[in-house]
Formats: structure tokens, sequence, C-alpha cells
């Protein structure tokens, strides 16, 4: 969510130099706020829980740097819990003049089918 704009002038200092001054003036736009985090399709935690993992919360300013961090640290607890295949999405949208909700969809994996065989060394008697 970047809106702005960029000019640039160059002057050279003396006719006989080789320098150049170059101005650049930015106009970088509203920066965009936070206004709503909500999370989807959690199961095996609390909401309270979730929310103490992700770092971007409501009233802070959009960063898409966070919110990847958000979301490597989601994926990264519920692997630790044991749940490696979980999926975390999160979609943003429009919610007013420079604000901007979360919308965190988690699909956690519960139902896990395996089929196949083990195989181990089972010690005999002696």
């Amino acid at each position: 969510m970047v809106c702005g704009s960029a000019n640039h002038r160059r002057q050279n200092r003396a006719s006989q130099s080789q320098e150049v001054d170059i101005f650049i003036s930015i106009n970088e736009g509203p920066q965009f706020h936070i206004h709503a985090v909500t999370i989807e399709g959690i199961q095996i935690v609390t909401e309270a829980n979730f929310r103490k993992v992700i770092k971007v919360t409501e009233g802070q300013v959009f960063s898409p740097g966070k919110l990847e961090k958000d979301i490597k640290a989601v994926e990264d607890a519920y692997g630790i819990a044991g749940y490696a295949d979980a999926k975390v999405a999160v979609q943003t949208s429009p919610a007013g003049p420079a604000l901007v909700d979360l919308h965190y969809k988690i699909e956690e994996e519960l139902n896990h089918t395996w089929s196949g065989s083990i195989l181990a060394a089972i010690p005999g008697p002696r």
C-alpha cells in the first residue's frame, strides 16, 4: 500500500567541474495503519495465545515486511507444536482512508492419515 511520487533535478556546481548535485523531493503519500486484525480457523490454540505470537496489531503502521515475519512466526509455532502442515494466509482489505484490515486464515491440518510400514529392529531374547 504505497502511494506517492518523486521529482528530481540536477544542478551543476561549476561549469568546469565534473561534480553534479542531485536533489530529490519525495512525497510518500499517507501511511496506512491497521484498523482490525481478525483470525479464522484456529482450533488448537486460543485467540489470546495466537495474538501473543503476532506482533502486528491494531493501530500500528502497516508494514508488509512485519506481516511476513508474523506469518513465519505463526508457521514456526505450529511446527513446534507438531503441526508442520499448518497453512497461514493473510488477506488485506481497505478499511477506510489510509486504513487496512488484516484477516488471518489458518488451516491447522488436524486430520492426518498415514499408511505404510514401519520397519524396526526388535532385539530377540538372548
